[in-house]
């Protein structure tokens, strides 16, 4: 009767801890789907700041070869403008008398 007593005791007890088993294995399943779906995120955002960083250089390096070309052309306009002036210069020397 004893052994019989202390074999369901015993029964309880695994029941118990199979059932404490089954609550932690299913608390750490969600805990590793929450953190599984927070990476997938992460991994997301990450490719999208890797897109936008990728789209801003490309736009940095629009506005720099933009900025290189407007350059040159203020250049090339001054130089026509100093050039003309040059000649203008030269001509009003030419067309004033010099005093000798």
């Amino acid at each position: 009767e004893e052994a019989r007593r202390e074999k369901e005791r015993l029964k309880g007890e695994i029941a118990e801890a199979k059932g404490d088993l089954d609550r932690e294995m299913q608390r750490s399943n969600n805990v590793i789907e929450r953190l599984e779906v927070r990476l997938s995120q992460a991994e997301e955002d990450a490719a999208q700041s890797v897109a936008r960083q990728r789209s801003l250089q490309q736009q940095m390096r629009q506005t720099e070869k933009q900025a290189r070309r407007e350059r040159r052309q203020r250049e090339h306009a001054q130089d026509q403008v100093r050039a003309m002036m040059g000649v203008e210069e030269a001509d009003a020397k030419t067309e004033r008398p010099s005093p000798s």
